[in-house]
C-alpha cells in the first residue's frame, strides 16, 4: 500500500491471520514502530474474530445467502 502505516496494519492483520494469534516479536514491533498502540492490535484481533466465528457458523449449518447479497456472494475459482 502507498501509506506506510497502513502497509503495516495490513501486514500485522494478516500475521495474526497466518500465526493464529501468535505474532512473532518482530512482526508486532514493526506494527508499532509503524504508530500503531497496543490496543490497536487488539483491535485487529478482534475484528479477524468478529469475521471468523459467524463465517465458521454459516458454514457449519450451510446458512442461505440472503437475497439482497446472492449478488456478492464468494464463489472459489475453478480447478484447471
Amino acid at each position: 500500500m502507498p501509506d506506510a502505516r497502513l502497509e503495516a496494519l495490513r501486514r500485522f492483520t494478516l500475521a495474526v491471520v497466518e500465526h493464529r494469534g501468535a505474532v512473532p516479536d518482530a512482526d508486532f514491533d514493526a506494527f508499532l514502530v509503524a504508530g500503531w498502540q497496543p490496543r490497536h492490535a487488539l483491535d485487529v484481533v478482534l475484528g479477524v474474530g468478529t469475521y471468523t466465528i459467524p463465517t465458521f457458523a454459516d458454514r457449519l449449518t450451510a446458512a442461505p445467502i440472503d437475497a439482497p447479497l446472492a449478488a456478492y456472494a464468494w464463489e472459489p475459482a475453478a480447478c484447471l
